[in-house]
């Protein structure tokens, strides 16, 4: 075989080009695909406008926008616990659960006279002891999410009855418990500066790092995740653990909001978090869960084996370019033995690749 065989001919490079260049998006095709991305944005933006040019003096002020931050703060956070799971392909239903008992054992601490420390510490352990409880029940036994952690939810129920008798508490607990979230900061208050700093930091680790991207691929494809060595299941088992975390967060802040703590307060937030999930999941066209609403890798010159597999922007050009050798390969085989024939160094170069996405993810 001559050498000019082995290097792509003028016509090839020229028919390469000519078909990236069709695939490549337009600009047009970036805006649409953005606009469509912060549709929700921009309709709450409309809102905004709307609503302060009809009532200046009593919606354009700081003291209504801090009090309307406020009040959804711990909403914002129980939904960033129900958002875990579902980027990993599972739902956590306990979420309103867990904050009721975290709440109500915070509320418990204090009356027996702990420390603020020791009582928040605790209300987080309940909050992660939930967790491992629905991971072992999803991961290890098998069980559907929804109908485990539904249950779970009646059990939680039945633990914060027991622990405040079928009513509220509110004795014993600390006015600097209380000023934790009541309290501003540069004046905003402080329950939303919490919101926002557990945000970005769910968001980086879901977005960001390796955890993150294991995590999506898990939920994106379960079966296509496994095959490139991801633990599927300890990922599904962190996600449940992070949730229970998270939710426990929340039902302390709510505690320290109210000042008292009742074992029904969760059952209100279960609905409009997991309800604020799926509608930032709808404004992407894919359905893919975000922590700001969206999928930061829903790209519209990637392909959808690319997102299936969950991939970073790493992996797919190693994937593309594997795609590339491979249909030069085979243009070659084609040209030297008048038909196209696999090659045995794509084999190689495709393991290779799979061992490149491996170590990424």
């Amino acid at each position: 075989m001559s050498d000019t065989l082995l290097t792509p001919t003028p016509e090839i490079r020229q028919t390469d080009r000519t078909s990236e260049s069709l695939t490549r998006p337009s600009r047009l095709t970036w805006a649409r695909h953005y606009v469509a991305q912060s549709s929700l944005f921009i309709l709450i933006a409309l809102f905004l406008v709307v609503f302060s040019l009809a009532k200046p003096q009593e919606f354009a002020n700081w003291n209504n926008i801090s009090t309307i931050l406020y009040s959804n703060a711990v909403t914002g956070v129980v939904a960033l616990a129900a958002l875990i799971p579902l980027l990993s392909g599972e739902v956590d239903i306990s979420i309103g659960g867990v904050m009721g008992v975290s709440g109500v054992f915070v509320a418990w601490a204090f009356g027996q006279g702990w420390p603020m420390v020791p009582a928040i510490a605790g209300a987080l352990a309940c909050g992660v002891i939930v967790g491992v409880a629905n991971a072992l029940l999803v991961v290890r036994i098998g069980l559907n999410s929804f109908i485990s952690t539904l249950a779970m939810t009646t059990i939680l129920a039945g633990v914060a009855t027991l622990i405040t008798g079928g009513g509220s508490l509110y004795s014993g607990i600390p006015t600097s418990f209380t000023s934790l979230v009541a309290n501003h900061l540069l004046g905003v208050p402080l329950a939303v500066v919490y919101t926002v700093l557990i945000t970005a930091v769910i968001g980086y680790g879901t977005s960001r790092t390796a955890f993150g991207r294991r995590l999506r691929a898990t939920g994106s494809g379960r079966d296509a995740a496994r095959l490139i060595g991801v633990r599927t299941t300890r990922y599904v088992a962190v996600a449940f653990v992070l949730s229970g975390l998270v939710a426990a967060l929340a039902g302390v802040l709510e505690t320290a909001e109210l000042a008292s703590a009742s074992p029904t307060t969760g059952n209100s937030f279960t609905l409009s978090a997991i309800a604020a999930v799926f509608l930032g999941a709808i404004v992407s066209r894919r359905s893919r869960n975000h922590h700001c609403g969206r999928d930061a890798r829903h790209r519209p010159d990637w392909s959808d084996d690319d997102r299936s597999a969950g991939m970073g922007p790493g992996c797919v050009q190693r994937r593309r370019a594997d795609r590339s050798a491979g249909d030069f390969q085979g243009r070659r085989g084609g040209i030297a033995g008048g038909r196209d024939r696999p090659d045995r160094k794509l084999s190689r170069t495709t393991e290779q690749s799979r061992t490149e996405v491996s170590l990424n993810l």
